[in-house]
C-alpha cells in the first residue's frame, strides 16, 4: 500500500460505496473517482500529464486521452545495479541517481495500483467481482482496469428504466441556495447519459425541461417572461 500521507492527498481516499448491484451510473462514479485518484499521483510516464491514469485506463484508453497519443509504459522492476570498477565516482553517482529514479517509479506505480485496487474492492460488494477472484491469489492478478471492465461489461448496460430515471433526474427540482451551476450541470450530465444510452434528448427538450424547472422556483419571472416572448429560433 501507499504511505498514508500520499494516499491522504488523493481526492477520494474512500470511494463512493456502491450499495447492492452496480449499474451504469454507479460504475461511472466509481471510475471517475478512481481516475482522479490515479491522476493525483504524479508520474513522468506517458505524456507526464495524467499521473498514474494508466492504472485505471486500458492501454488504448490512455493513448486516446494522452497528449500526443503518447503510450504509458508500465515500469518494470530495475535489475540490481552493479558498477564496473573502472568507472569514475562521478559516473557512479549519475548511474546511482538514474537507477534510484527507476526504482522509485516502479515502486510508486505498484503501490498506487495496490491502493486503488483496495479502494475499488472496498466500494463494491465482492459478489459482483468474484468472477475475477482466484482461489489461491484472490485479486492479486487482476488489475483495476480488469475489474472496471468486468463491472462495465456485466452490470454497466444502460436499461430502459435507467433512461427513464435519467429523464426524471433531468427534471429534478432546483432551488437556491443550491448553486445554479449544479442545476446546469445536472442537465448536462443527463444529456450525456442519454447519448451514452443511444437514446439522445434533443436540445430543445432539455431547454424546455430546464425552463419549466426554473419557473417552478417562482424566481426569474421577468427574465422568463422575456424568454417566452422570443421566437423559437432565438431561444
Amino acid at each position: 500500500t501507499m504511505p498514508a500521507e500520499t494516499e491522504g492527498k488523493m481526492p477520494y481516499p474512500t470511494l463512493t460505496k456502491i450499495s447492492g448491484k452496480p449499474n451504469r451510473t454507479s460504475i461511472q462514479t466509481l471510475r471517475a473517482e478512481l481516475l482522479e485518484n490515479a491522476c493525483s499521483v504524479h508520474s513522468d510516464g506517458g505524456d507526464g500529464l495524467l499521473g498514474h491514469a494508466r492504472i485505471v485506463l486500458t492501454e488504448e484508453e490512455y493513448i486516446e486521452h494522452s497528449y500526443g497519443a503518447e503510450p504509458f509504459l508500465i515500469p518494470a522492476k530495475p535489475a540490481d545495479l552493479v558498477h564496473d570498477p573502472a568507472v569514475t565516482h562521478k559516473t557512479m553517482y549519475v548511474l546511482d541517481k538514474a537507477h534510484a529514479l527507476k526504482v522509485t517509479a516502479w515502486q510508486t506505480y505498484h503501490s498506487t495500483a495496490n491502493t486503488l485496487k483496495g479502494q475499488l474492492l472496498a466500494a463494491v460488494n465482492d459478489t459482483y467481482v468474484k468472477a475475477l477472484k482466484e482461489e489461491k491469489w484472490g485479486y492479486r492478478n487482476s488489475t483495476v482496469a480488469d475489474l472496471l471492465t468486468h463491472l462495465e461489461t456485466v452490470y454497466g448496460k444502460i436499461t430502459s428504466q435507467d433512461l427513464l430515471d435519467n429523464r426524471a433526474k433531468m427534471a429534478a427540482p432546483w432551488m437556491p441556495p443550491t448553486d445554479i451551476e449544479d442545476f446546469f450541470e445536472n442537465i448536462s450530465d443527463c444529456l450525456a447519459f442519454a447519448e451514452l444510452g443511444a437514446n439522445p434528448i434533443s436540445d430543445r427538450n432539455a431547454v424546455d425541461v430546464g425552463v419549466a424547472t426554473l419557473k417552478h422556483t417562482g424566481l426569474f419571472t421577468t427574465a422568463l417572461d422575456k424568454w417566452d416572448d422570443k421566437p423559437q429560433a432565438d431561444k
